[in-house]
């Protein structure tokens, strides 16, 4: 490993660090030879020989070529292929012993055959180390912080939904993981599946829990999203100190292929020129698979070179959402990277103490830095996604940004971006569709304004096995839930309400909000919305 000091345009320090025997390669489209059947001869003599010149090199693809009947060839086995993506034309360029990586990487720019060249940055996992003291009462308390409880009496999420946390590794066998974890890939090995991509490390399986736990089943903890399905990519191995560009790169194009809707990256590292490959990548799953992509901003580390206005990737990428870590009382971490110029954080999630779930596979331990405030984040693009199937990723991010609760100075600013996540605020904003429950035409309240009691009153076309109401303020906080049970069948629906608490008080005068949710016989669920008035 290799980490050199930069002098770049913003006139300060960056630092990178890179594998120091590799170099990778993009071609341009153009190229010919790319039909060979040995990867060493995909060049031409000319840049075959500038490669030669740094001691014997050995080339492959950086993504692994799919075969026609969907596996991964190994080493140099490749079938002709398309160039027409721009992740086809990425070599790995590797030699026995240590080069001179930069200066290797600026004869390579200056090919006429060759579209860009760099270093194989080194990324880090973004942490410290986990607390093991369990403290019920913290999880609660930032899960409140963005109203997720009131956010969970209008949706839990989908099993229709997949986050892919790229990251350690994911234990499937924890109880509140079990059978979550549905999918999995170790980048590392090149090798499908979840035993492949068991956690050997605990930072993989932290992550999932933050995001995705089960919720309500008597058991630990509840990610935020509850019912979303989890996909294990591994990317860093036992020490958490594995992950370079190419691996890195590999997993999330995994991901994306395998169908990912969210992708959790809470990782990143620090590059002298963007780092291409992950720019390229990213734009595959953003672009071309629809991804949401969420990754830390990274935790300020002098000695690794984080420091408060590190730009750090993949965060820093225009498609990626960067997050940012606040306290308990919606403070900037101190640990947070900020972020510089046009790459600051986007939003932030409370990241100090969070509760989840330990690689050890039965227990419990809390984490702090600003990778667990990304799963938060993960967690609720996931339950968007889930309430309405149809939103697109940039739909999702637009809703993200414009619900969440502004910190700092007005609007946008570097310390905490649009501000901190509000899954209430996100939840409510957002349409009903598809798998996770549709929209009830007409939900009413009569008589209103109300003096003693009312009722509420909808048509569904189908059996009704029980209804929840839950009345909130005009700041969204949540008064009272109303629970009826069986007995409501039939077309037409009317459960009544005698306006009091559960503390069996009479609710004050004034204006309220109350959301309606129907779950039918079938196990499907329906949702309404409304505004009442109380007069007395």
């Amino acid at each position: 490993m290799v980490r050199v000091i930069i002098f770049g345009l913003c006139w300060g320090l960056l630092w990178a660090e890179y594998v120091p025997n590799q170099v990778l390669v993009k071609i341009k489209p153009e190229v010919s030879g790319i039909q060979t059947q040995g990867l060493n001869n995909v060049f031409s003599a000319k840049l075959k020989n500038l490669l030669d010149s740094q001691g014997a090199v050995s080339i492959r693809r950086v993504i692994p070529a799919e075969s026609a009947s969907g596996s991964v060839p190994r080493q140099f086995a490749v079938k002709a292929q398309s160039v027409a993506s721009p992740l086809d034309r990425y070599y790995l360029a590797e030699y026995p012993a240590t080069i001179n990586v930069e200066l290797l990487v600026e004869l390579l720019k200056s090919d006429p055959e060759v579209e860009d060249a760099q270093p194989n940055y080194i990324y880090r996992l973004f942490d410290t180390v986990p607390n093991d003291t369990y403290y019920n009462s913290r999880q609660r308390d930032y899960l409140d912080q963005i109203a997720a409880a009131q956010g969970w009496d209008i949706s839990t999420g989908s099993a229709a939904v997949t986050i892919a946390v790229v990251d350690t590794g994911v234990k499937s066998s924890h109880p509140d993981l079990a059978g979550k974890v549905v999918d999995g890939y170790n980048s590392l090995s090149d090798v499908e599946g979840i035993p492949a991509s068991d956690d050997d490390n605990g930072h993989g399986t932290i992550v999932a829990g933050i995001a995705a736990a089960i919720g309500n089943n008597g058991t630990g903890v509840a990610g935020l999203d509850w019912n979303a399905r989890i996909i294990a990519i591994k990317v860093f191995d036992a020490s958490g100190t594995s992950g370079t560009s190419t691996v890195i790169s590999r997993g999330i194009k995994k991901a994306a292929d395998k169908g990912a809707q969210v992708i959790n990256m809470s990782l990143g590292g620090i590059s002298s020129n963007g780092d291409p490959l992950f720019k390229d990548v990213c734009d595959y799953a953003y672009d071309d698979k629809g991804a949401v992509l969420v990754a830390a901003m990274g935790n300020i580390k002098p000695e690794n070179g984080f420091h408060k206005d590190s730009v750090v990737y993949p965060a820093a990428l225009p498609n990626v959402i960067g997050v940012g870590s606040v306290d308990r009382n919606d403070n900037l971490s101190s640990f947070s990277v900020q972020g510089s110029g046009g790459h600051t954080v986007e939003l932030v999630a409370p990241g100090e103490f969070i509760f989840s779930t330990s690689y050890d596979g039965t227990g419990y331990t809390l984490g702090s830095g600003t990778s667990f405030a990304t799963p938060l984040v993960s967690g609720l693009a996931a339950l968007l996604k889930g309430q309405n199937p149809a939103l697109t990723n940039t739909e999702i991010r637009t809703i993200l940004r414009d619900t969440a609760k502004d910190l700092g100075a007005s609007g946008r600013d570097a310390w905490f971006g649009y501000g901190l996540i509000n899954v209430y605020g996100a939840l409510t904003r957002t349409p009903y569709q598809g798998a996770a429950g549709s929209k009830l035409e007409k939900v009413l309240s009569f008589p209103n304004p109300a003096r003693d009691r009312l009722k509420f009153s909808f048509q569904h076309d189908k059996d009704v096995a029980s209804v929840d109401i839950i009345i909130y303020d005009q700041r969204g906080r949540k008064i009272t839930t109303r629970e009826y049970g069986a007995g409501l069948a039939g077309n037409y629906v009317s459960p009544e309400w005698d306006l009091k608490t559960d503390d069996n008080k009479y609710l004050a005068n004034g204006s309220y909000i109350y959301v309606v949710k129907v779950t039918s016989a079938d196990g499907s669920v329906s949702y309404g919305r409304n505004v009442l008035t109380i007069v007395r």
